[in-house]
Protein backbone atom coordinates (compact mmCIF):
# COMPACT_ATOMS: atom_id res chain seq x y z
CA UNK A 1 0.00 0.00 0.00
CA UNK A 2 1.39 3.41 -0.95
CA UNK A 3 0.93 6.46 1.24
CA UNK A 4 1.13 9.99 -0.04
CA UNK A 5 3.22 12.36 1.99
CA UNK A 6 1.53 15.06 3.89
CA UNK A 7 3.14 18.47 4.38
CA UNK A 8 2.15 20.11 7.64
CA UNK A 9 0.91 23.67 7.35
CA UNK A 10 0.46 26.54 9.74
CA UNK A 11 -3.17 25.46 10.20
CA UNK A 12 -2.24 21.89 11.09
CA UNK A 13 -3.11 22.37 14.76
CA UNK A 14 -6.69 23.39 14.20
CA UNK A 15 -9.72 22.12 12.29
CA UNK A 16 -10.24 23.64 8.84
CA UNK A 17 -13.74 22.23 8.29
CA UNK A 18 -16.30 20.50 10.48
CA UNK A 19 -16.49 16.74 10.58
CA UNK A 20 -19.47 15.43 8.60
CA UNK A 21 -22.35 14.26 10.78
CA UNK A 22 -25.81 12.79 10.33
CA UNK A 23 -26.77 12.20 6.70
CA UNK A 24 -23.42 13.55 5.44
CA UNK A 25 -21.46 11.04 7.49
CA UNK A 26 -23.77 8.23 6.37
CA UNK A 27 -23.34 9.30 2.73
CA UNK A 28 -19.57 9.36 3.06
CA UNK A 29 -19.53 5.86 4.52
CA UNK A 30 -21.61 4.61 1.59
CA UNK A 31 -19.18 6.18 -0.91
CA UNK A 32 -16.19 4.73 0.92
CA UNK A 33 -17.77 1.28 0.81
CA UNK A 34 -18.08 1.26 -3.01
CA UNK A 35 -15.66 -1.15 -4.69
CA UNK A 36 -12.85 0.64 -6.50
CA UNK A 37 -13.78 4.08 -5.28
CA UNK A 38 -11.34 6.43 -3.63
CA UNK A 39 -12.35 7.06 -0.02
CA UNK A 40 -12.78 10.60 1.12
CA UNK A 41 -9.94 12.22 2.97
CA UNK A 42 -10.91 13.25 6.48
CA UNK A 43 -10.37 16.94 6.90
CA UNK A 44 -8.95 18.45 10.01
CA UNK A 45 -5.40 18.40 11.28
CA UNK A 46 -3.86 17.30 7.97
CA UNK A 47 -2.64 14.05 9.54
CA UNK A 48 -4.46 11.80 7.07
CA UNK A 49 -3.91 10.53 3.56
CA UNK A 50 -5.82 8.47 1.05
CA UNK A 51 -5.45 6.65 -2.22
CA UNK A 52 -7.33 4.01 -4.16
CA UNK A 53 -6.41 1.37 -1.60
CA UNK A 54 -7.90 3.04 1.45
CA UNK A 55 -7.70 5.86 4.01
CA UNK A 56 -4.77 6.32 6.39
CA UNK A 57 -4.66 8.33 9.60
CA UNK A 58 -1.62 9.41 11.55
CA UNK A 59 -1.89 8.02 15.09
CA UNK A 60 0.86 7.86 17.72
CA UNK A 61 3.68 8.56 15.30
CA UNK A 62 2.64 6.26 12.46
CA UNK A 63 0.04 5.89 9.74
CA UNK A 64 -2.72 3.28 10.27
CA UNK A 65 -5.62 2.22 8.03
CA UNK A 66 -9.15 3.31 8.90
CA UNK A 67 -11.64 0.45 9.04
CA UNK A 68 -14.41 0.84 6.49
CA UNK A 69 -17.86 -0.13 7.86
CA UNK A 70 -19.56 -3.04 6.18
CA UNK A 71 -22.99 -2.19 4.80
CA UNK A 72 -25.89 -4.29 6.18
CA UNK A 73 -26.94 -7.24 4.09
CA UNK A 74 -30.44 -7.79 2.75
CA UNK A 75 -31.52 -10.06 5.63
CA UNK A 76 -30.49 -7.45 8.19
CA UNK A 77 -32.41 -4.74 6.35
CA UNK A 78 -35.48 -6.99 6.12
CA UNK A 79 -35.32 -7.71 9.86
CA UNK A 80 -34.96 -3.99 10.60
CA UNK A 81 -38.09 -3.25 8.57
CA UNK A 82 -39.97 -5.94 10.51
CA UNK A 83 -38.82 -4.57 13.87
CA UNK A 84 -39.78 -1.05 12.82
CA UNK A 85 -43.26 -2.24 11.78
CA UNK A 86 -43.79 -3.98 15.13
CA UNK A 87 -42.59 -0.97 17.11
CA UNK A 88 -44.75 1.46 15.14
CA UNK A 89 -47.97 -0.45 15.89
CA UNK A 90 -47.05 -1.61 19.42
CA UNK A 91 -49.43 0.78 21.18
CA UNK A 92 -52.38 -0.20 19.01
CA UNK A 93 -51.63 -3.89 19.52
CA UNK A 94 -51.23 -3.68 23.30
CA UNK A 95 -54.18 -1.36 23.98
CA UNK A 96 -56.70 -2.60 21.40
CA UNK A 97 -55.79 -5.89 19.73
CA UNK A 98 -54.60 -7.83 22.78
CA UNK A 99 -57.58 -6.86 24.99
CA UNK A 100 -59.95 -8.02 22.26
CA UNK A 101 -58.01 -11.26 21.83
CA UNK A 102 -57.95 -11.76 25.61
CA UNK A 103 -61.72 -11.34 25.80
CA UNK A 104 -62.31 -13.83 22.98
CA UNK A 105 -59.97 -16.40 24.54
CA UNK A 106 -61.65 -16.08 27.92
CA UNK A 107 -65.09 -16.42 26.38
CA UNK A 108 -63.91 -19.56 24.59
CA UNK A 109 -62.56 -20.93 27.88
CA UNK A 110 -65.71 -20.31 29.94
CA UNK A 111 -67.80 -21.82 27.14
CA UNK A 112 -66.14 -25.16 27.93
CA UNK A 113 -67.23 -25.05 31.60
CA UNK A 114 -70.48 -26.57 32.88
CA UNK A 115 -73.20 -23.97 33.60
CA UNK A 116 -73.01 -24.50 37.36
CA UNK A 117 -71.12 -22.99 40.26
CA UNK A 118 -67.78 -24.83 40.30
CA UNK A 119 -66.28 -25.34 43.75
CA UNK A 120 -62.71 -26.65 43.92
CA UNK A 121 -61.14 -26.50 47.37
CA UNK A 122 -62.95 -23.61 49.11
CA UNK A 123 -66.59 -22.76 49.66
CA UNK A 124 -66.32 -19.04 48.91
CA UNK A 125 -68.16 -19.30 45.55
CA UNK A 126 -71.12 -20.88 47.33
CA UNK A 127 -71.21 -18.10 49.92
CA UNK A 128 -70.98 -15.30 47.36
CA UNK A 129 -73.81 -16.85 45.36
CA UNK A 130 -75.87 -17.28 48.53
CA UNK A 131 -75.44 -13.65 49.59
CA UNK A 132 -76.29 -12.40 46.08
CA UNK A 133 -79.51 -14.42 46.05
CA UNK A 134 -80.42 -13.15 49.53
CA UNK A 135 -79.92 -9.56 48.38
CA UNK A 136 -82.30 -10.11 45.46
CA UNK A 137 -84.89 -11.79 47.68
CA UNK A 138 -84.95 -8.81 50.05
CA UNK A 139 -83.12 -10.46 52.95
CA UNK A 140 -80.23 -8.03 52.81
CA UNK A 141 -76.53 -8.77 52.93
CA UNK A 142 -76.80 -12.06 54.80
CA UNK A 143 -75.20 -15.47 54.51
CA UNK A 144 -72.65 -17.75 56.08
CA UNK A 145 -70.13 -16.19 58.46
CA UNK A 146 -67.14 -17.85 60.07
CA UNK A 147 -68.06 -16.13 63.33
CA UNK A 148 -71.13 -18.36 63.53
CA UNK A 149 -71.65 -22.15 63.32
CA UNK A 150 -71.51 -23.75 59.85
CA UNK A 151 -74.72 -23.50 57.88
CA UNK A 152 -75.82 -20.26 59.52
CA UNK A 153 -77.49 -17.55 57.49
CA UNK A 154 -77.20 -14.24 59.27
CA UNK A 155 -76.61 -10.57 58.59
CA UNK A 156 -72.87 -10.21 58.23
CA UNK A 157 -70.02 -7.92 57.26
CA UNK A 158 -67.43 -10.68 57.17
CA UNK A 159 -67.16 -10.83 53.37
CA UNK A 160 -65.92 -8.09 51.08
CA UNK A 161 -69.22 -6.53 49.96
CA UNK A 162 -68.64 -5.53 46.35
CA UNK A 163 -68.58 -8.94 44.69
CA UNK A 164 -71.94 -10.19 46.08
CA UNK A 165 -73.58 -6.95 44.93
CA UNK A 166 -71.86 -7.39 41.57
CA UNK A 167 -73.40 -10.88 41.30
CA UNK A 168 -76.78 -9.59 42.44
CA UNK A 169 -76.73 -6.95 39.69
CA UNK A 170 -76.06 -9.58 37.03
CA UNK A 171 -78.71 -11.88 38.51
CA UNK A 172 -81.23 -9.03 38.43
CA UNK A 173 -80.61 -8.54 34.71
CA UNK A 174 -80.02 -12.09 33.44
CA UNK A 175 -81.41 -14.21 36.26
CA UNK A 176 -79.25 -16.38 38.54
CA UNK A 177 -77.08 -17.42 35.59
CA UNK A 178 -73.50 -18.56 36.21
CA UNK A 179 -72.64 -18.34 32.46
CA UNK A 180 -73.77 -14.69 32.44
CA UNK A 181 -71.35 -13.94 35.29
CA UNK A 182 -68.53 -15.61 33.38
CA UNK A 183 -69.27 -13.60 30.25
CA UNK A 184 -69.08 -10.33 32.19
CA UNK A 185 -65.89 -11.46 33.91
CA UNK A 186 -64.37 -12.34 30.53
CA UNK A 187 -64.99 -8.78 29.37
CA UNK A 188 -63.47 -7.42 32.59
CA UNK A 189 -60.46 -9.66 32.01
CA UNK A 190 -60.00 -8.22 28.52
CA UNK A 191 -60.24 -4.65 29.82
CA UNK A 192 -57.67 -5.53 32.49
CA UNK A 193 -55.22 -6.52 29.76
CA UNK A 194 -55.56 -3.03 28.28
CA UNK A 195 -55.04 -1.48 31.71
CA UNK A 196 -51.89 -3.55 32.18
CA UNK A 197 -50.63 -2.19 28.86
CA UNK A 198 -51.45 1.36 29.97
CA UNK A 199 -49.66 1.09 33.32
CA UNK A 200 -46.67 -0.72 31.80
CA UNK A 201 -46.32 1.89 29.06
CA UNK A 202 -46.60 4.85 31.43
CA UNK A 203 -44.14 3.49 33.97
CA UNK A 204 -41.69 1.71 31.68
CA UNK A 205 -42.03 2.00 27.92
CA UNK A 206 -44.19 0.88 25.04
CA UNK A 207 -42.22 -2.37 25.04
CA UNK A 208 -42.98 -2.96 28.71
CA UNK A 209 -46.68 -2.44 28.15
CA UNK A 210 -46.72 -4.64 25.06
CA UNK A 211 -44.91 -7.57 26.67
CA UNK A 212 -46.87 -7.37 29.94
CA UNK A 213 -50.23 -7.25 28.15
CA UNK A 214 -49.19 -10.13 25.88
CA UNK A 215 -48.41 -12.27 28.90
CA UNK A 216 -51.65 -11.26 30.62
CA UNK A 217 -53.59 -12.25 27.50
CA UNK A 218 -52.58 -15.91 27.86
CA UNK A 219 -51.74 -16.10 31.58
CA UNK A 220 -53.37 -19.34 32.80
CA UNK A 221 -54.26 -18.17 36.32
CA UNK A 222 -56.30 -15.29 34.91
CA UNK A 223 -58.23 -17.77 32.77
CA UNK A 224 -58.96 -19.97 35.78
CA UNK A 225 -60.40 -17.19 37.93
CA UNK A 226 -62.49 -15.88 35.04
CA UNK A 227 -64.59 -19.04 35.35
CA UNK A 228 -64.89 -18.90 39.15
CA UNK A 229 -67.38 -17.00 41.29
CA UNK A 230 -64.55 -15.36 43.18
CA UNK A 231 -63.48 -11.76 43.71
CA UNK A 232 -60.17 -11.95 41.84
CA UNK A 233 -61.21 -10.95 38.30
CA UNK A 234 -63.29 -7.96 39.39
CA UNK A 235 -60.73 -6.78 41.93
CA UNK A 236 -57.82 -7.00 39.48
CA UNK A 237 -59.68 -4.75 37.06
CA UNK A 238 -60.47 -2.21 39.78
CA UNK A 239 -57.00 -2.01 41.30
CA UNK A 240 -55.46 -1.66 37.84
CA UNK A 241 -57.93 1.14 37.08
CA UNK A 242 -56.99 2.82 40.36
CA UNK A 243 -53.27 2.79 39.55
CA UNK A 244 -53.85 3.89 35.94
CA UNK A 245 -56.12 6.78 36.96
CA UNK A 246 -53.56 7.88 39.53
CA UNK A 247 -50.87 8.05 36.87
CA UNK A 248 -53.11 10.19 34.70
CA UNK A 249 -54.18 12.37 37.63
CA UNK A 250 -50.54 13.23 38.34
CA UNK A 251 -49.80 14.81 34.99
CA UNK A 252 -53.31 15.95 34.00
CA UNK A 253 -53.59 18.09 37.17
CA UNK A 254 -57.36 18.22 36.99
CA UNK A 255 -59.72 17.54 39.87
CA UNK A 256 -61.87 15.33 37.66
CA UNK A 257 -59.09 12.75 37.46
CA UNK A 258 -58.86 12.70 41.25
CA UNK A 259 -62.62 12.13 41.43
CA UNK A 260 -62.24 9.11 39.15
CA UNK A 261 -59.22 7.93 41.13
CA UNK A 262 -61.10 8.14 44.42
CA UNK A 263 -64.18 6.32 43.11
CA UNK A 264 -62.09 3.52 41.58
CA UNK A 265 -60.08 3.17 44.79
CA UNK A 266 -63.24 3.13 46.89
CA UNK A 267 -64.73 0.36 44.78
CA UNK A 268 -61.47 -1.58 44.96
CA UNK A 269 -61.56 -1.22 48.76
CA UNK A 270 -65.01 -2.79 48.79
CA UNK A 271 -63.66 -5.58 46.60
CA UNK A 272 -60.68 -6.28 48.85
CA UNK A 273 -60.03 -4.56 52.16
CA UNK A 274 -56.29 -4.38 51.43
CA UNK A 275 -56.94 -1.66 48.85
CA UNK A 276 -58.36 0.72 51.47
CA UNK A 277 -55.07 1.79 53.08
CA UNK A 278 -53.30 1.81 49.73
CA UNK A 279 -55.87 4.12 48.13
CA UNK A 280 -55.68 6.62 50.98
CA UNK A 281 -51.90 6.81 50.65
CA UNK A 282 -51.99 6.71 46.84
CA UNK A 283 -54.37 9.66 46.54
CA UNK A 284 -52.07 11.71 48.78
CA UNK A 285 -49.02 10.68 46.75
CA UNK A 286 -50.67 11.59 43.45
CA UNK A 287 -51.82 14.96 44.78
CA UNK A 288 -48.36 15.93 46.01
CA UNK A 289 -46.67 14.70 42.84
CA UNK A 290 -49.21 16.51 40.70
CA UNK A 291 -48.73 19.76 42.62
CA UNK A 292 -44.95 19.54 42.13
CA UNK A 293 -45.18 19.17 38.35
CA UNK A 294 -45.13 21.95 35.70
CA UNK A 295 -48.14 24.23 35.64
CA UNK A 296 -48.69 23.93 31.89
CA UNK A 297 -50.09 20.49 31.22
CA UNK A 298 -51.10 20.78 27.61
CA UNK A 299 -50.05 18.51 24.80
CA UNK A 300 -46.63 16.94 24.87
CA UNK A 301 -44.89 13.94 26.31
CA UNK A 302 -45.03 13.14 30.00
CA UNK A 303 -43.58 10.31 31.99
CA UNK A 304 -45.42 8.26 34.59
CA UNK A 305 -44.54 10.65 37.36
CA UNK A 306 -46.10 13.54 35.47
CA UNK A 307 -42.77 15.01 34.38
CA UNK A 308 -43.01 16.83 31.07
CA UNK A 309 -40.29 18.27 28.90
CA UNK A 310 -40.49 21.53 26.98
CA UNK A 311 -41.01 21.13 23.29
CA UNK A 312 -38.00 21.45 21.03
CA UNK A 313 -36.82 25.04 20.87
CA UNK A 314 -39.04 26.14 23.75
CA UNK A 315 -37.60 27.76 26.85
CA UNK A 316 -38.41 25.81 29.98
CA UNK A 317 -38.77 28.97 32.05
CA UNK A 318 -41.68 30.11 29.88
CA UNK A 319 -43.23 26.68 29.85
CA UNK A 320 -44.33 26.55 33.48
CA UNK A 321 -41.33 25.22 35.40
CA UNK A 322 -40.77 28.44 37.29
CA UNK A 323 -41.99 28.19 40.90
CA UNK A 324 -42.42 24.41 40.82
CA UNK A 325 -40.78 22.03 43.28
CA UNK A 326 -39.67 18.74 41.75
CA UNK A 327 -38.65 17.14 45.07
CA UNK A 328 -40.64 18.85 47.84
CA UNK A 329 -39.32 18.60 51.39
CA UNK A 330 -41.62 18.50 54.46
CA UNK A 331 -40.99 22.24 54.85
CA UNK A 332 -42.14 22.86 51.28
CA UNK A 333 -45.19 20.66 51.76
CA UNK A 334 -46.31 22.72 54.73
CA UNK A 335 -45.82 26.06 53.00
CA UNK A 336 -49.11 27.84 52.37
CA UNK A 337 -48.41 28.39 48.69
CA UNK A 338 -47.55 24.77 47.95
CA UNK A 339 -50.19 23.29 50.26
CA UNK A 340 -52.84 25.30 48.43
CA UNK A 341 -52.10 23.15 45.38
CA UNK A 342 -52.04 19.64 46.85
CA UNK A 343 -54.46 19.83 49.79
CA UNK A 344 -57.55 20.44 47.59
CA UNK A 345 -56.59 17.52 45.35
CA UNK A 346 -56.28 15.20 48.34
CA UNK A 347 -59.63 16.38 49.66
CA UNK A 348 -61.31 15.75 46.31
CA UNK A 349 -59.78 12.27 46.02
CA UNK A 350 -60.68 11.22 49.55
CA UNK A 351 -64.23 12.56 49.28
CA UNK A 352 -64.69 10.68 46.01
CA UNK A 353 -63.34 7.54 47.68
CA UNK A 354 -65.98 7.91 50.40
CA UNK A 355 -68.83 7.93 47.88
CA UNK A 356 -68.96 4.15 47.24
CA UNK A 357 -67.86 3.27 50.79
CA UNK A 358 -70.42 5.43 52.63
CA UNK A 359 -73.52 3.30 51.87
CA UNK A 360 -71.75 0.18 53.17
CA UNK A 361 -70.59 1.99 56.33
CA UNK A 362 -74.11 3.35 56.95
CA UNK A 363 -75.58 -0.14 56.49
CA UNK A 364 -73.14 -1.55 59.03
CA UNK A 365 -73.90 1.23 61.49
CA UNK A 366 -77.63 0.54 61.24
CA UNK A 367 -77.07 -3.22 61.54
CA UNK A 368 -74.27 -3.48 64.12
CA UNK A 369 -74.20 0.03 65.62
CA UNK A 370 -70.70 0.42 64.20
CA UNK A 371 -69.64 2.11 60.91
CA UNK A 372 -67.45 -0.70 59.57
CA UNK A 373 -65.74 0.58 56.42
CA UNK A 374 -64.59 -2.74 54.94
CA UNK A 375 -64.93 -6.14 56.66
CA UNK A 376 -64.61 -7.91 60.01
CA UNK A 377 -62.52 -10.85 58.79
CA UNK A 378 -59.19 -9.72 60.29
CA UNK A 379 -60.06 -10.94 63.79
CA UNK A 380 -61.02 -14.41 62.55
CA UNK A 381 -57.87 -14.77 60.44
CA UNK A 382 -55.49 -13.70 63.21
CA UNK A 383 -57.17 -16.01 65.71
CA UNK A 384 -57.28 -19.06 63.46
CA UNK A 385 -53.88 -18.84 61.78
CA UNK A 386 -51.93 -18.21 65.01
CA UNK A 387 -53.96 -20.58 67.21
CA UNK A 388 -51.81 -23.09 69.15
CA UNK A 389 -53.33 -25.93 67.10
CA UNK A 390 -52.46 -24.31 63.76
CA UNK A 391 -49.41 -25.47 61.83
CA UNK A 392 -47.02 -23.40 59.73
CA UNK A 393 -48.40 -24.84 56.48
CA UNK A 394 -51.96 -23.65 57.33
CA UNK A 395 -53.46 -27.10 56.78
CA UNK A 396 -55.56 -27.27 59.97
CA UNK A 397 -59.16 -26.86 58.84
CA UNK A 398 -60.84 -25.77 62.10
CA UNK A 399 -59.82 -24.60 65.56
CA UNK A 400 -62.01 -24.29 68.68
CA UNK A 401 -63.66 -20.91 69.12
CA UNK A 402 -64.04 -18.95 72.37
CA UNK A 403 -67.40 -18.58 74.07
CA UNK A 404 -69.14 -15.68 72.35
CA UNK A 405 -72.39 -15.67 74.28
CA UNK A 406 -74.71 -13.05 72.75
CA UNK A 407 -71.96 -10.96 71.14
CA UNK A 408 -72.60 -9.32 67.79
CA UNK A 409 -70.33 -10.08 64.85
CA UNK A 410 -68.11 -6.99 65.30
CA UNK A 411 -67.74 -7.81 69.01
CA UNK A 412 -66.73 -11.37 68.15
CA UNK A 413 -64.23 -10.02 65.65
CA UNK A 414 -62.69 -7.73 68.28
CA UNK A 415 -62.41 -10.57 70.80
CA UNK A 416 -60.76 -12.94 68.33
CA UNK A 417 -58.39 -10.21 67.18
CA UNK A 418 -57.22 -9.56 70.74
CA UNK A 419 -56.72 -13.27 71.38
CA UNK A 420 -54.94 -13.74 68.04
CA UNK A 421 -52.50 -10.91 68.75
CA UNK A 422 -51.91 -12.47 72.16
CA UNK A 423 -50.97 -15.76 70.48
CA UNK A 424 -48.50 -13.89 68.28
CA UNK A 425 -46.85 -12.11 71.22
CA UNK A 426 -46.66 -15.19 73.44
CA UNK A 427 -44.17 -16.95 71.17
CA UNK A 428 -42.31 -14.52 68.88
CA UNK A 429 -40.12 -17.28 67.43
CA UNK A 430 -43.16 -19.33 66.40
CA UNK A 431 -44.76 -16.19 64.96
CA UNK A 432 -41.66 -15.40 62.90
CA UNK A 433 -41.50 -19.00 61.67
CA UNK A 434 -45.13 -18.85 60.61
CA UNK A 435 -44.54 -15.60 58.73
CA UNK A 436 -41.60 -17.03 56.81
CA UNK A 437 -43.72 -20.05 55.91
CA UNK A 438 -46.57 -17.80 54.73
CA UNK A 439 -44.16 -15.86 52.54
CA UNK A 440 -43.12 -19.01 50.70
CA UNK A 441 -46.74 -20.17 50.49
CA UNK A 442 -47.58 -16.90 48.76
CA UNK A 443 -44.92 -17.42 46.09
CA UNK A 444 -44.90 -21.20 45.79
CA UNK A 445 -44.53 -22.50 42.26
CA UNK A 446 -47.17 -25.24 42.24
CA UNK A 447 -50.49 -25.62 44.06
CA UNK A 448 -50.41 -28.11 46.91
CA UNK A 449 -54.09 -28.98 46.92
CA UNK A 450 -55.06 -32.26 45.26
CA UNK A 451 -57.84 -30.58 43.29
CA UNK A 452 -55.37 -28.34 41.49
CA UNK A 453 -52.46 -30.68 40.73
CA UNK A 454 -53.69 -30.94 37.14
CA UNK A 455 -52.34 -27.50 36.25
CA UNK A 456 -49.14 -27.71 38.32
CA UNK A 457 -47.11 -28.03 35.13
CA UNK A 458 -48.91 -25.03 33.64
CA UNK A 459 -48.00 -23.02 36.74
CA UNK A 460 -44.33 -23.95 36.37
CA UNK A 461 -44.27 -23.03 32.69
CA UNK A 462 -45.91 -19.63 33.26
CA UNK A 463 -45.43 -18.20 36.73
CA UNK A 464 -42.35 -20.33 37.41
CA UNK A 465 -40.50 -19.00 34.36
CA UNK A 466 -41.47 -15.38 35.03
CA UNK A 467 -40.70 -15.36 38.77
CA UNK A 468 -36.98 -14.45 38.40
CA UNK A 469 -37.88 -11.61 36.04
CA UNK A 470 -40.53 -10.39 38.50
CA UNK A 471 -37.90 -10.13 41.24
CA UNK A 472 -35.41 -8.45 38.89
CA UNK A 473 -38.07 -5.99 37.73
CA UNK A 474 -38.81 -5.02 41.33
CA UNK A 475 -35.14 -4.15 41.89
CA UNK A 476 -34.90 -2.23 38.61
CA UNK A 477 -38.12 -0.35 39.33
CA UNK A 478 -36.89 0.63 42.78
CA UNK A 479 -33.71 2.03 41.27
CA UNK A 480 -35.45 3.62 38.29
CA UNK A 481 -37.26 6.47 39.99
CA UNK A 482 -40.24 7.69 41.99
CA UNK A 483 -42.75 6.83 39.29
CA UNK A 484 -42.47 3.15 40.27
CA UNK A 485 -42.77 3.67 44.01
CA UNK A 486 -46.61 3.45 44.33
CA UNK A 487 -46.72 0.19 42.37
CA UNK A 488 -43.86 -1.28 44.39
CA UNK A 489 -45.44 0.02 47.59
CA UNK A 490 -48.72 -1.71 46.78
CA UNK A 491 -46.91 -4.97 46.06
CA UNK A 492 -44.84 -4.70 49.25
CA UNK A 493 -47.88 -3.85 51.39
CA UNK A 494 -49.81 -6.83 50.07
CA UNK A 495 -46.89 -9.18 50.59
CA UNK A 496 -46.50 -7.91 54.16
CA UNK A 497 -50.20 -8.25 54.97
CA UNK A 498 -50.41 -11.78 53.55
CA UNK A 499 -47.20 -12.77 55.32
CA UNK A 500 -48.58 -11.48 58.61
CA UNK A 501 -52.05 -13.04 58.38
CA UNK A 502 -52.83 -15.62 55.71
CA UNK A 503 -51.23 -16.50 52.37
CA UNK A 504 -51.86 -18.62 49.31
CA UNK A 505 -51.76 -18.65 45.51
CA UNK A 506 -55.23 -17.15 45.23
CA UNK A 507 -54.22 -14.17 47.38
CA UNK A 508 -51.18 -13.62 45.16
CA UNK A 509 -53.55 -12.78 42.31
CA UNK A 510 -54.08 -9.37 43.92
CA UNK A 511 -50.51 -8.40 42.91
CA UNK A 512 -50.01 -10.70 39.91
CA UNK A 513 -50.79 -8.07 37.21
CA UNK A 514 -48.15 -5.77 38.66
CA UNK A 515 -45.67 -8.63 38.90
CA UNK A 516 -46.19 -9.21 35.17
CA UNK A 517 -45.44 -5.53 34.52
CA UNK A 518 -42.25 -5.78 36.59
CA UNK A 519 -41.21 -8.93 34.72
CA UNK A 520 -41.82 -7.23 31.37
CA UNK A 521 -39.77 -4.24 32.50
CA UNK A 522 -36.87 -6.54 33.42
CA UNK A 523 -37.07 -8.28 30.04
CA UNK A 524 -37.06 -4.96 28.17
CA UNK A 525 -34.11 -3.62 30.14
CA UNK A 526 -32.19 -6.86 29.58
CA UNK A 527 -32.96 -6.76 25.86
CA UNK A 528 -31.80 -3.15 25.67
CA UNK A 529 -28.48 -4.07 27.27
CA UNK A 530 -27.96 -6.95 24.83
CA UNK A 531 -29.00 -4.98 21.76
CA UNK A 532 -26.76 -2.08 22.70
CA UNK A 533 -23.74 -4.30 22.08
CA UNK A 534 -25.06 -6.69 19.45
CA UNK A 535 -27.50 -4.69 17.31
CA UNK A 536 -27.40 -0.97 18.13
CA UNK A 537 -29.39 -0.11 15.01
CA UNK A 538 -32.41 -1.84 16.61
CA UNK A 539 -32.15 0.48 19.60
CA UNK A 540 -31.97 3.40 17.19
CA UNK A 541 -35.23 2.35 15.58
CA UNK A 542 -36.82 1.90 18.98
CA UNK A 543 -35.82 5.38 20.15
CA UNK A 544 -37.06 6.98 16.93
CA UNK A 545 -40.47 5.41 17.47
CA UNK A 546 -40.68 6.09 21.22
CA UNK A 547 -40.44 2.39 22.06
CA UNK A 548 -37.42 2.51 24.37
CA UNK A 549 -37.53 2.99 28.12
CA UNK A 550 -37.56 6.71 28.93
CA UNK A 551 -35.12 8.18 31.40
CA UNK A 552 -36.59 9.22 34.73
Amino acid sequence: MRCESVTPSRDAGRRTSPEPTGKDASRRRQLDARPGSTPAVASGSGRSASNSAGTMVFDRGRFAPVATPTPPDENTLRFERLITLVFRHATFVSWIVLPVVATILRLAYVATLPPINIVTFEADPITYDQIARNILSGRGYSGASFYYPPGSDTLTSFWDPLYPYFLATIYAVAGPSIPAVRIVQSIIGGVSVGLIAHVGTRLGSTGTGLIASAWATIYPFFFYYTGQLLTETLYIGLILATVALGIEAIHRQHAGWFVALGIAGGLASLGRAEAFAFTIAYVAWCAIRSASQPASMGSGDADAGGNRSPREGQDSSSWGYRGRISNPTPRHLMSIRFASRWVPLIAVGWLAMAVPIAPWAIRNYLTFDRPILTTTKLGYNLYKYYHPLMTADQTVRTVPFPDFGTMTEPERADLMQRIGIGYMLEDPVRTATFMVSKFFLLFKLTPSNDATRGYALVSLLSYGILLPFMAAGAVLGLLRGKAWWPLLGYVAFNIASKTAVFAGIRLRMQIEPFLLILAAFAVVRTAEAVLASQAPWVLGARHRLGFASPRR
